[in-house]
């Protein structure tokens, strides 16, 4: 069972790696992390501590890709905007 969960561990972090898949593996983190006894685990292995590491690393990337994403799209939104409203000062003319 313990070599079945490092697997699952490595799993779980290969697929945070990658952002397509970083929202299935912060799912699968929820689910599994609560039911492990991380404190025995930890101790006795280092992938909790390697997934723990390597996910706030790539949660921050993953954060920052979609904080920028929502930038650009209030900046595709004003363009719209006012797009709309020189349309609107043209059919007022």
């Amino acid at each position: 069972m313990e070599e079945d969960t490092k697997k699952l561990l490595d799993v779980i972090k290969r697929l945070n790696a990658r952002a397509e898949f970083a929202n299935l593996s912060q799912i699968m983190m929820q689910e599994v992390l609560p039911r492990l006894d991380l404190e025995k685990f930890a101790e006795e292995s280092q992938p909790v501590k390697e997934l723990l590491n390597s996910t706030e690393l790539y949660s921050a990337k993953h954060f920052q890709r979609a904080d920028r994403c929502l930038k650009q799209s209030y900046y595709v939104h004003f363009v719209l905007g006012q797009l709309t409203l020189l349309s609107q000062e043209k059919n007022d003319e």
